[in-house]
């Protein structure tokens, strides 16, 4: 089948900055590539004072892509694991 539209690809699930900073230390720790957690502090958007106007809600829906294709994609702590492991390699 000939499929042509617009997919959202993403990896799976959905995170904060807040989330994906903390994912990053603690991985890092865990690998005691660092040997002190730095504090994280969430900021609320409404918070933080920006010029730019932002979404409430930024988040891909893959649902489409997996309904047309049967494709499920990990979830985005598997894509960051692999990329924290390999610059640590290097």
């Amino acid at each position: 089948e000939n499929i042509q539209e617009t997919f959202h690809l993403a990896a799976n699930g959905y995170c904060s900055w807040y989330d994906y900073g903390s994912y990053i230390f603690k991985t890092l720790h865990k690998n005691k590539i660092i040997e002190v957690m730095p504090k994280i502090r969430s900021v609320n958007s409404l918070d933080y004072k920006s010029i730019v106007m932002r979404p409430q809600n930024s988040r891909f829906n893959t649902n489409k892509l997996r309904d047309a294709t049967n494709i499920i994609l990990p979830n985005w702590q598997c894509h960051v694991k692999y990329t924290l492991e390999q610059i640590i390699r290097d």
